[in-house]
This record gives structure tokens, sequence and C-alpha cells, in this order.
């Protein structure tokens, strides 16, 4: 059988949910059980062990809890999440340097326009295209990604995708990933069974143009990433010419270690002039790092990691904050900033920022070339033919911070077409500017980053 001006479509959908704050999004469960009557030839990885935090009434004898079991697992726990990290942590530094990169790019925007991206949503998407290309197309990416080897790359997923792979009530950070092939085409095996392995993918196949697999589809992404996201989600949706898609999702659940008291309405500066918002207080100790012409303050999240407000001084342009390599070092290992200690009078915006933004532009400028060329795109390790190339990229992301916490979700989109198929000083920190913020994961994964020119934008 053959079929004529098919377009296939590598959906390397990461897409990621952080929630502390109150929602109406749907909770996160498994989605394997939306899929199962509507397609075959099922390939289910075998998932890493999670361990869910510790809760004291799940050590209650005779009514009371058991302090020296509950102790010991409490003990147990913090020592698998501090190996898991270590492990995470050796590959932070090519992780930065991406999201440096793509930040410059991605988030120099204009006037009021806010802006928000997951670098680790991204990282992984590439990671997923790079398994399916091969010679300088799979280079490039490799090269952008920070990667000297598919086993060097292979081992960076695992480990990040380990690290933040939680379960419980306490902290919650789950990840799924999923590929789904056209009942009518034939791929090469060994592609499902590497993103088994190391991606942790199950993979799916069947008629991808039927009503019952693009709803399967939509309910296993909707499902995996909580509703956050659902009017984008319902955007994708696959046709007759879909053969393909790859699926990744994260969602995090997490709150404030220490939340906001109380918000009134007040004054945000934003580029075009004076706004009103609703600004979130807070005050105790703290530490507050200085850089040059920016200081910058940590929001702690609980059993988790933080979120980094970046301040620029007052008359300072904000992407040269964003462009300065001590920011990124700060974020990473802050015991070598200047700081002061003292208790801090934080105030901070709430927000609900996204941005829809095309990646090939900034892909391309950034040395990924061939993937977008017929000519040169090589992708072979995915099929054997020979005029494959990708066709769109597109991120999606939007946070949420309010009194309680954070939330976020984002997802990115690579479309692949073939043309013919087969104690101290009271200290200040108010926000009342545009900033950059940084929101990472424990084991220092930079999570979601963005600009804030205008909370109400």
């Amino acid at each position: 059988m053959k079929y004529i001006n098919k377009k296939l479509i590598c959906l390397c959908v990461s897409l990621g949910i952080l929630t502390g704050c109150a929602s109406d999004a749907g909770t996160v469960s498994s989605p394997e059980s939306t899929v199962k009557p509507v397609l075959m030839n099922m390939l289910e990885p075998v998932l890493p062990e999670a361990e869910p935090y510790p809760m004291e009434e799940d050590y209650l004898e005779s009514g009371s809890v058991n302090y020296e079991k509950y102790d010991e697992a409490l003990r147990n726990w913090y020592s698998r999440q501090q190996e898991l990290q270590t492990r995470s942590q050796a590959y932070q530094e090519q992780l930065h340097q991406f999201a440096e990169k793509l930040s410059g790019q991605l988030l120099n925007v204009s006037g009021d326009e806010n802006a928000v991206y997951s670098p680790l949503n991204i990282y992984l998407a590439l990671s997923m295209l790079c398994e399916a290309t091969d010679g300088n197309t799979r280079a490039q990416i490799m090269d952008l990604l920070g990667a000297e080897d598919m086993e060097g790359l292979r081992a960076a997923v695992q480990a990040l995708w380990e690290a933040n792979y939680n379960t419980g009530d306490a902290l919650t950070s789950i990840l799924s990933d999923s590929l789904w092939l056209d009942e009518r085409l034939q791929y090469q095996e060994e592609l499902r069974q590497i993103l088994a392995d190391h991606y942790y993918a199950s993979s799916y196949i069947g008629d991808l143009d039927s009503e019952a697999c693009s709803e399967a589809f939509r309910n296993w992404l909707n499902q995996a990433t909580g509703g956050l996201l659902k009017d984008q989600a319902n955007g994708i949706t696959p046709t007759q010419d879909t053969v393909m898609m790859l699926a990744s999702a994260i969602y995090y659940r997490g709150r404030w270690v220490s939340g906001f008291a109380d918000t009134t309405e007040e004054i945000f500066h934003s580029p075009s002039g004076d706004i009103m918002c609703d600004m979130m207080h807070s005050e105790e100790e703290g530490t507050i790092y200085y850089g040059t012409n920016w200081k910058a303050a940590a929001l702690g999240i609980q059993n988790s990691g933080r979120m980094w407000i970046v301040l620029p001084d007052e008359g300072t342009d904000l992407m040269d904050a964003v462009n300065d390599p001590a920011v990124r070092e700060m974020m990473k290992d802050p015991s070598g900033c200047e700081s002061r200690y003292g208790n801090v009078q934080m105030a901070v915006p709430k927000l609900d920022i996204m941005s829809d933004l095309d990646l090939k532009d900034s892909l391309t400028a950034l040395g990924i070339t061939d993937v977008f060329d017929p000519a040169k795109a090589d992708y072979t390790p995915l099929s054997d033919q020979t005029d494959l190339y990708l066709d769109g990229a597109r991120h999606v992301a939007r946070l949420k911070a309010d009194e309680e916490g954070v939330e976020a979700a984002a997802y990115t989109v690579l479309v692949t077409n073939v043309t013919s198929i087969f104690i101290g000083d009271t200290i200040e920190f108010t926000a009342d500017r545009p900033f950059f913020f940084s929101l990472q994961a424990a084991d220092g994964s930079p999570l979601f980053e963005g600009i804030v020119n205008s909370p109400k934008s």
C-alpha cells in the first residue's frame, strides 16, 4: 500500500506541571488505562521505583505514631533522594549551559510581554529527537545539548528523569513518556526498545487517524498534565497524515516552605507605565544575593527545590541580568556570591503567565539546521525514508504563583514531514519592576524560567 504526501508528526511533547497553589486542574494518574481499548502491540517500560514521602499517618499503631519507624523511613527517604540528586547533579552543568543559551533567545521580548519556558522540557524533547536522527543531524542537536555521545546523553536523561520522579502527597513529581505509531506503517523496532529502556516510554500502535485514537491521545496528555493546558492539548489532534507521535510529560506538585502572609493591590512598574497588581508579602530571616546591577532571592519549596527571583537594579535592562553568566553560577551554587543575611521583607506579584513559542528560528540560531532541511536531515534510526525533515517546533508554557505555591506546565511539539511516505538587618526585596525567575527542582534542574514585565499581561 502506498501513501502519497503523508505527514510524519514527531510530537516530542515535553510537558510539565508545577502545583502548589489552588487549581481546578485535574489530578494526575497513569494514562495507560485510557488508551488500551483502542491500541494494540503495546510495549510497557519498567518504571523506576518511586518512594513516596513518609507520612505520619502511615505509621499509626494503636492510635499513636511509631516515631522510631517513622524516623527511620524518613531517613531512608532523604538518603535515597540525596543519592538520586547526586547522580543528576553530574549533568547540571550541561543542562544549565543549555538553559543559558535558550534564555538568551526565548526570553528576549519587548514591551510588556512576559515570557516563560521550560529548559528541562525542551532538553528532554530534543534528546528524544536525537534517538530518531543520526549523522550530522544528530551531532548538531547533541552539540546544543552539550552531550558527547548517545551513551552519555542517555545517562543524563535517565539521571534527570529519576531525580524528578517521585510520588506522594507531600511531594509529587510524576513523569510519563509514550510513543504512538500508526498501524499502517513500519518503523525500526529498535527505536521502540531504546525509548522504553532509556526514556521509560510506553509505545502504542493503532489507527491514529481514528477518533478513538485521537481521543485516547488527548486523554493521555490531559491526564499526564493535570488538565492545566487542556485547551492547548486539545489542539493537538492526529490527522490522516499523522503516523508517529512522541509524548513526554512531567507533573510536579509542591508548596512554598513559607507561604505569604498577606496580599495587597500595589503598583508594578512595567515598561509601558505603572499598573496595579496583587502583591504578596512575607517577612522572615533569609539571604539576599548580589551581583553587578542585580539582586536575587530564593523561595523554597517543601521537600523540593526553589524558585529564584532575580531583580535588576532600577534603570538596568532586564536582559542584562538574564544574559549575565554570574546569575547562572549563583543559581547553581550561591555560596560564592556576595550576600547579606537578615530579616527579609519580600514582596512578589501573583503570577499567571503563558508563552506560545516557535522554536525553529531559535534552534537554527543555536546551530541546529540540518534537521530542518529535507536534503540534509538524517532520520535513519526512525525510518529508511530519505526525505524526512523537521517542519515545525512549538513550545507552550504557563506558570502560576500564588500565596500557597507555584503551578506550571509546558509542552514541546516537534513536527517532522515526509514528502513521500513510507537574623540581622532588615532587607527589603520588592519585585515591583520587571524581573527574571528560575524554578528549580531539588537536584538543581531548571524546570521553568521566564521574565515578568507585566504581571497582568
